[in-house]
C-alpha cells in the first residue's frame, strides 16, 4: 500500500510540471504560422514567488514551408495569463529573462 502512495505522489509531482510546459508549448503555438510543426526540446519550469516561467526551445515551419530551426522561447505567467516571447529579435530578452527565473528559483528554495 505504501508503494502504491509513494507511486501515486511521484505521478502527481510529475504531471505538475508538465501540465505547465504544455501550457507554455499551447501558448507558443498559439503564436505560430504553422503551429502543427512546432516541435520543442529542452524545457525547463521555474517557480518563482509570484510568477511560473517556462523556458525552451521551438522549431516550426516558416511562411516558405521550411523549419526555421530551433531557437529559444520564454512563457511568462504559466498559469495565470501567459506571454510567449520568442523569435530572433527576441534572443536577449529570452537569454535575460531565463537566467533571472533559473537564480531566482534557486535563491526561493
Amino acid at each position: 500500500m505504501r508503494i502504491l502512495v509513494a507511486a501515486l505522489a511521484i505521478v502527481t509531482l510529475a504531471g505538475c510540471g508538465n501540465s505547465d510546459v504544455q501550457k507554455a508549448r499551447d501558448e507558443v503555438k498559439r503564436n505560430l504560422n504553422d503551429s502543427a510543426s512546432a516541435e520543442f526540446r529542452g524545457e525547463k519550469v521555474y517557480r518563482l514567488r509570484d510568477n511560473t516561467v517556462v523556458c525552451g526551445e521551438v522549431n516550426a515551419k516558416n511562411s516558405y514551408g521550411g523549419y526555421a530551426g530551433f531557437s529559444k522561447y520564454v512563457v511568462e505567467g504559466v498559469g495565470t495569463r501567459p506571454v510567449a516571447k520568442f523569435g530572433e529579435g527576441m534572443q536577449t530578452d529570452i537569454s535575460i529573462t531565463c537566467q533571472f527565473a533559473e537564480t531566482n528559483s534557486k535563491l526561493n528554495k
